[in-house]
């Protein structure tokens, strides 16, 4: 997770590490399968990424026709229903750093976080 926090006046990176636990060994290959489509997911959708980013800013509507059909395709090939795993925060593999303004950007627009988090309005710490 990464952070800009406007009241310290820096930028900082969070990273955790978790632990997954399946719930019962029936899991185990449907889980192995998935984890072999998401670790090759960047080398089967080669070119339609490639032609992703050449329609970024300039095709929108090309852009989300391609995007929607790449979906499909994707959700067709993981098989089997969802699955309940457990995840535990691996011990003292929490980490926060001050990074610069520049790697802030360079992590923002990567697409490296795992989701983008509003800036809150009000002190949270406060609320403890």
């Amino acid at each position: 997770m990464y952070c800009l926090q406007e009241r310290i006046g820096a930028s900082f990176v969070c990273r955790q590490s978790f632990q997954l636990f399946r719930e019962t060994n029936e899991q185990e290959e449907i889980l192995k399968k998935w984890q072999s489509q998401i670790t090759t997911f960047s080398s089967t959708f080669k070119h339609e990424i490639e032609e992703l980013k050449r329609l970024a800013d300039k095709d929108s509507k090309g852009w989300d026709s391609l995007f929607k059909e790449m979906k499909e395709t994707y959700t067709k090939m993981l098989e089997g229903e969802d699955q309940n795993i457990r995840a535990i925060q691996a011990p003292g593999a929490f980490k926060t750093e001050t990074i610069t303004e520049e790697q802030y950007k360079t992590f923002t627009q990567s697409g490296l976080h795992g989701q983008f988090m509003l800036m809150p309005t009000h002190c949270l710490v406060d609320e403890g």
